[in-house]
């Protein structure tokens, strides 16, 4: 059972301890993230694409900050969008409404999340969740990997062309922590 699988069973079953609580009845329906940072976002939008009787709910919409706790946010106290926020309108526009036949494999150059969709496939890459080293997988199938497609930085919004075997050595070569990203193959 993939990623994906397992976290919406653990959903549909009520298994899954949020900051809020058990999910309880809700289970199936409702995932609550009590902060909305971008590494957090981006795996949970694809999964609410991919079964969408699931609904994402973020708390806290306005980012917080008392000195003794900051909570982050979409926007700040004066509204101005956060890279959680990018996140969300960018995943939203670009990824078709059902995503199908959801994969996760950790690689040297962070967490990818692969799914199919109507015309092609989304890889959606992300900073990796500190795997031991004999847990990272970087191959792919050719057609996959060597692929020309659309990487589109989800923070930033850039496009460039490329595959998934460059981005993997760039992100894995890179001194400081990648933003997430989302590779676009259209067949």
């Amino acid at each position: 059972m993939n990623f994906f699988d397992a976290r919406a069973q653990e959903i549909r079953d009520g298994k899954v301890q949020i900051d809020a609580g058990p999910l309880g009845d809700l289970a199936g329906r409702l995932v609550m993230l009590s902060f909305s940072h971008s590494a957090t976002l981006t795996p949970h939008t694809l999964l609410a694409r991919a079964n969408p009787d699931t609904s994402i709910v973020i708390d806290n919409f306005v980012e917080l900050d008392r000195g003794y706790c900051s909570c982050w946010g979409l926007v700040d106290r004066l509204y101005n969008p956060k890279d959680g926020s990018r996140v969300v309108t960018i995943l939203n526009t670009l990824l078709p409404q059902r995503l199908q036949n959801l994969t996760s494999q950790e690689t040297t150059g962070g967490r990818v999340l692969s799914a199919e969709c109507g015309d092609g496939m989304a890889l959606l890459i992300s900073p990796h969740s500190s795997p031991a080293a004999n847990e990272l997988n970087d191959h792919f199938p050719d057609e996959i990997a060597n692929k020309q497609g659309t990487l589109i930085g989800l923070v930033n919004g850039k496009e460039m062309g490329t595959n998934l075997r460059e981005v993997i050595a760039k992100r894995a070569g890179a001194e400081t922590t990648q933003s997430p990203a989302l590779l676009l193959l259209n067949d």
